[in-house]
């Protein structure tokens, strides 16, 4: 995640305690830094680090979730209040703007902290700050599908002939588990991330076209 090259990566095996290579946006490379020894007291704000005090990355990753799975109810809501019409279209493309992700903000800190993946911490990081409209849903379509580890769900269901038994057995291979959301929220999350792997690999395409025949002949419900 930082861009180092393979003999890099080996040498930090090798750094003294304390020691360690740092990068952020917009820097040519990473760089070497020391860091002193914190001499924690108990007095004050300060105290010495405890177990009791790292995050939980289960309850993080639960939260992100049903986040992710709120943004989804909101398009649902908003969708029923609509009618299917060129309006609709217009609005569905504002279901995420900014104002609406107030909750999934808060997390930052949190999702920094954990040890989520670094590519579901780039990408939620740049779905937060995205501008409001189509760039911020195609972030949250990144975000759903690597959240969820997609690939691995999607390779479970390789052998799987039939658009409806394939879609069943992606959705219960996703993790975090999403088995206990209702059937119109199953049904635009896997829309994303169908959406999101036909972008990746072309040959989805076809598998994408039939999922939305699917899901307009179920009524948007899985």
């Amino acid at each position: 995640a930082a861009g180092l090259n393979e003999e890099q990566i080996e040498e930090l095996a090798k750094l003294d305690k304390g020691v360690a290579a740092v990068y952020q946006g917009e820097w040519l490379e990473p760089v070497l830094c020391k860091v002193e020894k914190h001499t924690a007291t108990n007095t004050g704000d300060s105290h010495p680090y405890r177990v009791a005090d790292a995050v939980d990355t289960k309850k993080v990753s639960r939260s992100l979730l049903d986040c992710i799975i709120e943004k989804i109810n909101r398009k649902l809501r908003r969708q029923k209040e609509v009618s299917r019409s060129l309006l609709d279209c217009i609005k569905s493309r504002e279901l995420y703007r900014k104002g609406d992700r107030v909750d999934i903000c808060g997390l930052r800190d949190q999702i920094i902290a954990s040890d989520l993946a670094a590519v579901v911490k780039r990408e939620y990081l740049d779905y937060i700050s995205a501008e409001e409209g189509e760039k911020a849903m195609d972030f949250l379509q990144k975000l759903a599908y690597d959240f969820l580890q997609a690939d691995e769900a999607i390779r479970m269901a390789e052998n799987v002939s039939g658009i409806a038994e394939w879609t069943e057995t992606v959705w219960k291979g996703l993790s975090p588990s999403v088995k206990d959301y209702d059937g119109e929220t199953l049904g635009v999350l896997m829309e994303l991330i169908v959406s999101e792997k036909a972008k990746r690999n072309i040959e989805y395409s076809k598998i994408l076209d039939s999922y939305h025949e699917l899901y307009k002949e179920r009524g948007g419900v899985l």
